[in-house]
């Protein structure tokens, strides 16, 4: 599709938003934005693609992705449609994946979803191959081999792992990259062709940077055993009854009790948990059913003080009783937080409800299909009670938590680096169940002068600002943006307007 096409369609589009005849009343027109395009695909060697864009107002761009740019990210109010170039950097992972580009106007914005392709260039110079003649063949990133065999379990129902067997042998598959396209219907029993490197890890031969070329399901054997291989009943137990249980490679219990200690360091998950009739060792616990320990422990965000439920093997080492072990680790089902922020009685300012207000304009609610943005703003003058915003106040932190009209709180939300807080806002229905992540969601309430007020984050202490030239409330330093940020101030719901 060429540009002028595009732009020629955007235009008319805005075209129907603003125009009207000569016998009517001019009255100011609501600040809008149009796109040509709301999907945009590409492969994964990258590339761009130039949409139209027709704003009534100041515009301005941005992308939480750092491998989409978009350029200019930036604009003017126009009558006519300008040429806005997304940029993909290639992609090198052997999945798809997924972006937004927003884009904002006073008190409007809307996004365009960017698709690419993962790398499965893979065609040139695969070699057909048996097990047998697979585990033969050096490890290497350069050369592609092409298996088909028997799918064997466990299956990893997350990342696809599995083994593959035909009549010369079985090997070991780490990972399909394309799992999300099969994972539903994938079982055991099932009949598969794999392309992937020769891999090798601790000695054993594994398929790595697989893909599935092709499958089809095997015959129902009728056998209640779930077909990744998990256990199909687990024994609830205490950790006395536990120990006092025999060696077992095959029945399965389920025990819940206090996490004591993990060991330090330890990606595999290895800990103590206690439930007052004893303390049993995990030997390796899984974030879900895995059937190996793939080290997602740390995903799972436990700590000491927890109260975890597990399913695990009875296992022992050197004749001491225990759970999970390196071929069949313990797996992770459910837990308890330890943690959970308690809220107080009146801070500084009372709990209650206020609209936030800077002159004229106050803050509203993001729409209900949004996750994060810039929030959007209201005529102070014609403000209801949706608008307005919760505050509770939280002792530990010297904050309070702020929740909109749909009941969700705000929190400012890191950028991929680990450091950089954005500008925008995140809305989420909980709080966090870790003190850390809550700082997140706690917002201070200080003077600034006679007239405002700073409303900042705890744990980013950037400020919720009214921005005049965007029309939108975003979060910034107000002692850094002095000239292009308003702070705001707090208006009970219970005060006429």
């Amino acid at each position: 599709m060429k540009i002028r096409s595009l732009i020629l369609g955007a235009l008319a589009v805005l075209g129907l938003m603003t125009s009207c005849s000569m016998e009517e009343d001019v009255t100011p027109s609501v600040p809008n934005i149009v796109l040509s395009d709301e999907y945009l695909s590409f492969e994964h060697a990258g590339g761009e693609f130039t949409l139209a864009l027709a704003s009534t107002a100041d515009w301005y761009a941005e992308t939480y992705e750092d491998w989409i740019t978009v350029s200019p990210s930036s604009g003017w109010g126009s009558s006519e449609a300008q040429p806005v170039t997304i940029s993909v950097l290639p992609n090198e992972e052997a999945y798809e994946r997924y972006g937004d580009v927003w884009f904002y106007v006073e008190g409007h914005s809307v996004y365009v979803t960017v698709c690419q392709e993962g790398n499965y260039s893979y065609d040139e110079g695969i070699v057909d191959v048996t097990v047998a003649e697979f585990i033969e063949k050096e490890v290497s990133t350069d050369h592609w081999y092409r298996i088909t065999g028997t799918v064997g379990g466990p299956i990893n129902a997350i990342y696809g792992n599995f083994d593959i067997i035909d009549e010369t042998g079985t090997v070991y598959v780490y990972g399909i990259s394309n799992w999300s396209d099969y994972s539903e219907i994938f079982a055991v029993g099932g009949t598969v062709t794999v392309v992937g490197q020769r891999g090798d890890y601790n000695g054993k031969v594994e398929v790595l940077e697989g893909y599935i070329e092709y499958y089809e399901p095997g015959e129902d054997t009728g056998d209640d055993e779930p077909s990744d291989g998990r256990p199909s009943e687990l024994i609830a137990a205490t950790v006395a009854d536990f120990l006092a249980a025999e060696v077992s490679t095959e029945v399965w219990y389920e025990l819940t009790g206090e996490i004591t200690s993990i060991v330090e360091g330890n990606a595999y998950g290895n800990l103590y948990i206690n439930d007052g009739t004893g303390e049993v060792y995990i030997y390796g616990l899984t974030n879900g059913w895995v059937g190996y320990n793939d080290k997602s422990f740390d995903s799972i965000g436990l700590k000491v003080g927890d109260t975890v439920t597990l399913g695990t093997l009875r296992s022992e080492y050197k004749g001491t009783p225990q759970g999970g072990g390196s071929s069949f680790p313990a797996y992770y089902i459910s837990h308890e937080s330890s943690y959970a922020p308690v809220p107080g009685e009146d801070g500084p300012f009372a709990n209650g409800k206020y609209y936030i207000v800077a002159g004229e304009k106050a803050a509203t609610a993001l729409s209900a299909d949004k996750s994060y943005g810039y929030i959007p703003s209201v005529d102070a003058a014609s403000v209801t009670e949706a608008d307005a915003f919760t505050f509770q106040f939280y002792p530990d932190f010297g904050g309070y938590t702020i929740q909109d009209s749909y009941g969700r709180y705000l929190y400012n939300a890191l950028k991929s680096d680990g450091e950089t807080p954005y500008t925008s806002f995140n809305v989420a229905t909980e709080l966090p169940d870790n003190e850390e992540e809550c700082g997140f969601y706690m917002w201070c309430v200080d003077s600034y002068d006679d007239t405002s007020l700073d409303i900042y984050n705890v744990a980013t202490l950037l400020s919720i600002c009214w921005s005049p030239n965007w029309g939108t409330w975003e979060l910034a330093d107000p002692y850094v943006d002095t000239f292009t940020n308003v702070l705001p101030t707090l208006v009970p719901v219970t005060e006429t307007k």
